[in-house]
């Protein structure tokens, strides 16, 4: 038997970045790009792949033999109708960018597509950081509560673009899901994919149980990088991108509440794990035939959770309104964003 086969369905810069990934497993690995430009740029960088430019190309191949494997890295507006479409010509298994999609009706329709027979995993590889564990040690070696309060802030991020991976982090560090969302900002048309597609800059802040909460302001005018805070009771975790930065922790804690104080500083590095190892590790579960598919069911319906909780906060923005967390909450809006 050959190798699997596994098709690249959008292949821009970031695709690209995936393909390098990719090339290193075992895999008969072909590309769709229908921009004729880049496709030319891929055949004469990638000469041993297939690459196509018309899905009557992609369908003639695939019935030679099935796509095992799919990873859907085109617009987030079109994942939707590029997965429905992998599934009919008998893909088994679909890795999708986030966001998931960009609606809430494709929100219901999506949940629908996903069967024993065909798997959806979405890019979250910071499930693999046992965030949660880290957290309940963190407390313990500090003898802290909390978190409480989480803060991210940044230049030119982008909310959608990034966004939903700090909605993962304060889920599982509140081991819970958000309940409310509110927030300002607005869109430029500066996102680097297509000037097309709105790029959201703005302050939002997602409002879980017993009064915890994730804000996140990122603003279009700064080119500064990432900046975490995580609020304890008697420390503050303050953290770049990659998890390298200080925890900073109150010694003195008589004292009311209210009379806050600053701390002894502590380096912290590598509080996440390194991202381009967790994204190798969910490459290597998608491609291989390690999970149950009530396991990847849970971690699709996941994704479906944390889609809702970002596609919540652009209805916030827009409404300027407290927005409840929820599918049947979620505006009729499909959102232009990638």
């Amino acid at each position: 038997m050959g190798r699997k086969k596994l098709l690249i369905y959008g292949c821009g810069v970031h695709g690209e970045r995936l393909l390098k990934l990719l090339l290193k497993f075992d895999l008969s690995i072909s590309i769709y790009e229908p921009q004729t430009e880049r496709g030319e740029f891929l055949q004469q960088t990638y000469p041993d792949l297939n690459i196509y430019n018309d899905l009557i190309d992609v369908e003639n191949d695939s019935k030679k033999e099935t796509y095992e494997y799919a990873c859907v890295l085109n617009w987030g507006p079109d994942h939707y109708q590029s997965v429905e479409y992998l599934k009919k010509i008998g893909t088994k298994k679909v890795f999708i960018e986030k966001p998931l999609v960009t609606s809430r009706e494709e929100l219901n329709l999506i949940k629908n597509l996903f069967s024993e027979n065909f798997q959806i995993y979405s890019n979250l590889p910071r499930k693999y950081s046992n965030l949660e564990k880290k957290f309940f040690e963190f407390n313990k070696h500090y003898n802290l509560t909390g978190p409480y309060q989480i803060i991210v802030h940044a230049g030119a991020k982008g909310i959608v673009t990034t966004g939903i991976h700090y909605i993962d982090i304060a889920n599982q560090a509140f081991s819970s899901l958000p309940e409310k969302v509110f927030g300002f900002g607005d869109s430029l048309k500066i996102n680097p994919r297509n000037k097309e597609f709105d790029y959201w800059g703005g302050v939002l802040s997602w409002n879980y149980s017993n009064n915890r909460s994730l804000t996140i302001g990122f603003n279009n005018k700064s080119k500064m990088d990432t900046h975490i805070e995580i609020y304890f009771d008697f420390a503050k975790l303050s953290i770049d991108e990659d998890g390298n930065g200080f925890i900073e922790v109150i010694e003195g804690r008589e004292t009311p509440i209210t009379r806050v104080s600053y701390g002894e500083k502590f380096e912290q590095k590598d509080f996440f794990g390194d991202y381009l190892e967790l994204f190798e590790t969910l490459l290597g579960e998608f491609i291989g035939n390690n999970n149950s598919n009530s396991a990847v069911l849970d971690d699709f319906n996941y994704s479906i959770d944390l889609t809702t909780s970002l596609l919540a906060g652009l209805d916030s923005i827009t409404n300027q309104s407290i927005v409840s967390v929820s599918r049947n909450s979620l505006s009729d809006t499909k959102w232009q964003v990638t």
